[in-house]
């Protein structure tokens, strides 16, 4: 437990440095080198690699910096927000955000996010719960 908090106290100086945009995409594995600190039990002088930061949320920031990662978050925040909800009487949509939730609140601790498939998955469950809810919120307009 004590190395992953060195890691997220580590990553958390590489944002610092960089805090309005970042280091670029697909950064951290060649920049993290500077600001790592942790050594190997056996051998002191030997550094502990790590190509992710092992939270998806302090990764963002430490590559696109405050700027991007709102960005992204606009991506989730603004279909989330245009839909009136009230109006969707199915709860297939509620189901499957909320699992998108449990995903967002697992890449604070892991990093699922660094898999393609499930940055995928993610995103093809999200807009077609938005969608659903869409087109739910529409049938009941015209009902």
């Amino acid at each position: 437990m004590t190395s992953r908090l060195i890691l997220y106290r580590d990553t958390w100086r590489m944002t610092a440095e960089k805090p309005w945009f970042g280091w670029g995409l697909d950064s951290y594995a060649h920049v993290f080198r500077i600001f790592n600190t942790q050594r190997t039990a056996e051998l002191q002088w030997w550094r502990v690699y790590y190509a992710e930061a092992h939270n998806d949320w302090l990764q963002s920031l430490a590559e696109v910096g405050f700027v991007g990662t709102t960005l992204l978050a606009l991506l989730v925040l603004l279909p989330l927000t245009s839909l009136p909800w009230r109006q969707v009487e199915s709860v297939i949509p509620r189901y499957l955000l909320a699992g998108c939730a449990l995903i967002l609140l697992y890449a604070w601790l892991e990093f699922p996010f660094a898999n393609p498939a499930v940055m995928l998955t993610f995103f093809a469950v999200f807009y077609s719960a938005i969608r659903y809810a869409e087109l739910d919120a529409a049938a009941r307009q015209h009902d």
